[in-house]
């Protein structure tokens, strides 16, 4: 009979600690974003995002001066996107996330295909930024 309550209780204890684990709060990045691209003079995206599991979505602001070279002489545009769609992924293990983002710029007269690929650590993120699946360059930021 003690066998059988030990066991019991055991048996108990094992399924409070797998309830109480189930219940631990998930990491969540719903938020106000304000990242850099380190690599570029300047290169702001602010980011508006919302958590629903391992989903983003959201809307991203892009301010951007790009530099390029024309017939040889040098030459900059100031990109400037608001309300871009954001759609992403996160890890909630890894705690790595995936944000792509897209919009047409009349300026160079095609859509721009941008991807932030990085690690969030509480606050922060930072990782690789993609244009056109190339490698740009990379981002830091915080959560306001």
């Amino acid at each position: 009979m003690a066998r059988i309550i030990i066991t019991s209780m055991a048996a108990l204890a094992l399924l409070t600690l797998v309830a109480c684990d189930g219940l631990a709060p998930q990491p969540d990045i719903t938020g106000d974003w304000e990242l850099e691209l380190t690599d570029a003079d300047h290169c702001l995206i602010t980011l508006d995002l919302e958590q629903d599991g391992d989903e983003l979505e959201g809307e991203a602001d892009i301010e951007c001066r790009i530099f390029f070279t024309y017939d040889g002489e040098s030459y900059y545009y100031d990109l400037d996107a608001r309300g871009v769609d954001v759609e992403g992924d996160f890890d909630l293990d890894r705690m790595d996330v995936e944000i792509e983002m897209e919009f047409y710029d009349d300026f160079f007269g095609e859509t721009i295909e941008i991807t932030l690929e990085g690690e969030v650590d509480e606050d922060e993120m930072t990782g690789d930024v993609e244009i056109f699946g190339d490698d740009w360059g990379e981002f830091e930021g915080q959560l306001d």
